[in-house]
């Protein structure tokens, strides 16, 4: 439901990862600690990403002569589907994986328990 996302925290965590990574990286750790969880709660972010490329998909389309409905339509689904869908998991996923392989501390490192955090 629209009327329940923080539309205002998610425009403001987009301005600031372009102007200022460190300072929403420390809101996360402070929802982190509060919250006990990394995500949001709400889709807003998601919605916004979206909707800015539903906006640049029309003016791109208008400003390279391709203004037609149905080419504007196919070409909104293409990038919100494979571009920000299947790459953005693929993408991920990939990342995911590096991390996990290749950037965990071993279990029996320094901190005694291990847990993947060095102390």
């Amino acid at each position: 439901r629209l009327r329940h996302m923080d539309f205002d925290q998610a425009l403001w965590q987009m301005l600031c990862l372009c102007s200022d990574p460190r300072r929403v990286y420390r809101s996360a750790t402070y929802h982190r600690g509060t919250k006990h969880q990394w995500a949001r709660d709400d889709p807003a972010f998601v919605v916004l990403i979206a909707y800015l490329l539903l906006v640049s998909t029309a003016a791109w389309c208008i400003g390279f002569g391709r203004g037609s409905p149905l080419s504007v339509l196919s070409l909104a689904l293409y990038v919100l589907l494979v571009d920000f869908v299947v790459l953005g998991a693929a993408l991920s996923t990939l990342a995911w994986t590096v991390a996990n392989t290749y950037l965990l501390l071993p279990s029996g490192g320094r901190g005694g328990r291990g847990g993947g955090r060095e102390r």
